[in-house]
């Protein structure tokens, strides 16, 4: 009788130290740059200026949130990108837009290589815009 409780014992000591493998979002650095991309402005070559977008970490970016900076010239914007809900793991990837200053900041899924546009800078001479260009969902 005592040989079934000593193992009984210390089957349920097994039992309740084990483990169970449940993931954590790992914190990431803030101010991480992420990618960025610089076009010199050919308008203004004399004064050396260029159109510059950085994307940054910032302090929810394991949750998917990143800030962007846009340069133009003497001009500076922040603002702040959300990933799609489902993609909060994946990373942004920038990209030359259509128009001679803009850059698109899109991102691959972990099964596919495939860039998927999100969210478009544009640089003109006294203006900075920013906007999603696309939705998506991963859930």
């Amino acid at each position: 009788m005592k040989l079934v409780a000593i193992i009984a014992l210390t089957y349920l000591t097994i039992a309740a130290c084990s483990t169970q493998d449940t993931p954590t979002k790992k914190p990431i650095e803030a101010g991480i740059v992420i990618a960025a991309d610089t076009i010199d402005i050919a308008e203004d070559s004399l004064n050396g200026h260029f159109f510059a977008v950085t994307v940054f970490t910032n302090d929810s970016s394991a949750n998917g949130s990143y800030d962007v900076e846009t340069i133009w010239g003497n001009n500076t914007a922040y603002t702040t990108l959300r990933m799609p809900y489902g993609g909060e793991a994946f990373i942004p990837i920038i990209r030359k837009g259509s128009e001679t200053y803009s850059v698109i900041i899109g991102f691959n899924t972990e099964d596919d290589t495939t860039f998927r546009d999100y969210y478009g800078v544009t640089g003109a001479r006294g203006s900075i815009k920013a906007r999603y260009l696309k939705y998506y969902s991963f859930e």
